[in-house]
């Protein structure tokens, strides 16, 4: 026996985005934390730290290790989402060197 089940739209986009999350890889977390750093330094005063090119290098490292730019890309947009976005002329920089879109 076939039961019908009404949802509203709102709660359908939410079912449709909690399975696509579910379905997904979840960020590494070297790769996070060392976002995470690379934002707090870019935010410190002012407009960063000293310690800012050892942790944009950090950062490289580890997406460096990700061979597929579609897997890099995927991964940058999720720090994006989680940790903030950083500066533009600084995330043009790595759109360069990795071929993000």
């Amino acid at each position: 026996m076939k039961k019908v089940i009404r949802l509203t739209e709102s709660d359908l986009t939410n079912l449709i985005k909690r399975v696509i999350s579910e379905n997904e890889s979840p960020l590494p977390a070297e790769l996070s934390s060392s976002y995470k750093r690379l934002i707090a330094g870019w935010k410190g005063e002012n407009g960063g730290d000293a310690h800012i090119d050892s942790r944009m290098k950090t950062f490289l490292e580890y997406l460096d290790e990700y061979s597929s730019s579609k897997t890099r890309n995927s991964l940058f947009r999720k720090c994006e989402e989680k940790h903030g976005k950083l500066p533009s002329h600084i995330r043009k920089y790595y759109k360069h060197i990795f071929n993000l879109d």
